[in-house]
């Protein structure tokens, strides 16, 4: 499948770096609205414009389009508006990922280098997933989310939708439930269960505000 990045960051410019790795995918280049990268070139990959191709692409003939960012309603209304134009929406996944044959994965997932996902891991759609993560045995991870580099997420937890984890999060091993649109800071420590909407900082984790709801999910 001939596909399109969404998103020319750090996270989307590594896709160009997996894609050398493997062969059943051809990504022809990056949209980003931001004017200033137009034109550049990542891993051999041109940002050729913003999202406002989208539409000229597809009635081109492109059939995939990988939205690959980090703020969550921007994620969202991106891979919304992928489907609703008919777009397939591909998986990327390094090959030095490491996955149990019975994992669960829903469409639309980026992992990176060196992550390990053990069995009974069910993960929906559109998982955005960082370099040298660890997620333990019978989780469940809801839709959209992002997970940052070198976090640990331990056995049984239940997670819901829109969650955002940053860099180096440790979610302790046992029955926790994390709610939906949730936003854990980089380096929080999670010992309890997470009410929806929650913005924890910290070791051990305390919710320090909440945030606005995400509509409905996709």
């Amino acid at each position: 499948m001939k596909f399109v990045v969404i998103g020319a960051g750090q996270t989307g410019r590594m896709v160009g770096e997996f894609m050398r790795r493997q062969t059943q995918l051809e990504c022809i280049g990056y949209l980003d609205d931001n004017a200033d990268l137009h034109g550049r070139i990542f891993y051999n990959l041109s940002v050729i414009g913003g999202t406002d191709r989208l539409e000229s692409l597809r009635e081109g003939g492109l059939e995939g389009a990988l939205p690959v960012l980090g703020n969550m309603a921007a994620r969202r209304r991106l891979f919304k508006k992928v489907k609703d134009l008919g777009f397939k929406i591909p998986s990327v996944i390094d090959p030095s990922v490491n996955l149990c044959s019975d994992v669960e994965l829903g469409e639309g997932a980026v992992i990176s280098l060196g992550t390990n996902i053990l069995t009974g891991v069910h993960i929906g759609p559109y998982a955005q997933i960082g370099t040298g993560v660890s997620i333990g045995h019978d989780i469940t991870i809801g839709t959209n989310c992002v997970i940052g580099g070198n976090t640990i997420v331990g056995a049984s937890a239940k997670i819901g939708d829109n969650f955002f984890a940053g860099t180096g999060v440790n979610i302790a091993a046992g029955s926790k439930t994390i709610g939906n649109n949730v936003f854990l800071c980089a380096g929080s420590v999670i010992f309890k269960d997470i009410p929806d909407n929650a913005v924890v900082l910290g070791n051990p984790g305390r919710v320090i505000r909440y945030q606005d709801p995400l509509k409905a999910v996709l």
